[in-house]
């Protein structure tokens, strides 16, 4: 019975959390997932320009779990059709994963996988969604 007013409880503060969800960008709207997702310069995947993948150090979550913090990923670069894949246990870039993100030039990709993340009361987990990002022509 207490296992079953806690598992209650925790689906309650998990609703309770997406309801407080501030609004993407209108244009981005229709492609965002529902609950937890990896943004980077506010991008949900697609084309993104390697100096605002070179600002990004840390990885954070979007969507109805804001807060949350991610302990865990796999990261899959492509450079040149050649794929080197880093696992992570925490939100920051590795100096390994910034150096091969340095290397990266237009076409190249990242994809993030198995991205997990503590909800905001540091117990509960949450899976978080992502999309492959393009690397592409930075605009002077």
């Amino acid at each position: 019975m207490k296992n079953l007013k806690s598992l209650l409880l925790s689906a309650f503060v998990i609703v309770g959390m997406c309801s407080f969800v501030t609004t993407p960008k209108p244009e981005a709207t229709a492609e965002l997932p529902g609950g937890a997702f990896l943004t980077i310069a506010g991008k949900f995947g697609g084309d993104i320009a390697k100096k605002d993948v070179l600002k990004t150090k840390e990885l954070v979550v979007d969507g109805c779990a804001v807060g949350s913090k991610i302990f865990t990923y796999t990261i899959d670069i492509n450079k040149g059709g050649t794929i080197s894949t880093f696992k992570e246990e925490s939100n920051i870039f590795s100096k390994e994963i910034i150096m091969k993100m340095k290397e990266l030039n237009t076409g190249d990709s990242f994809e993030f996988k198995k991205i997990k993340a503590y909800l905001p009361n540091g117990k509960d987990q949450v899976d978080v969604h992502s999309k492959k990002f393009v690397v592409v022509a930075d605009n002077v």
